[in-house]
């Protein structure tokens, strides 16, 4: 399962009360996580 799968997947239990308060925090968390590295790693010039 790619990472835009799981976010889908993450919204709808959001968005239906499915979720635990720890896995809302951490649903909220992973994407900011990723697109952090992706940023540092475009301004160091890495891929």
């Amino acid at each position: 399962m790619n990472f835009t799968e799981e976010m889908k997947i993450w919204l709808f239990d959001l968005a239906h009360g499915n979720l635990e308060h720890d896995q809302i925090i951490k649903g909220f968390i992973k994407p900011y996580a990723i697109n952090d590295m992706v940023f540092i790693e475009s301004i160091n010039g890495s891929k």
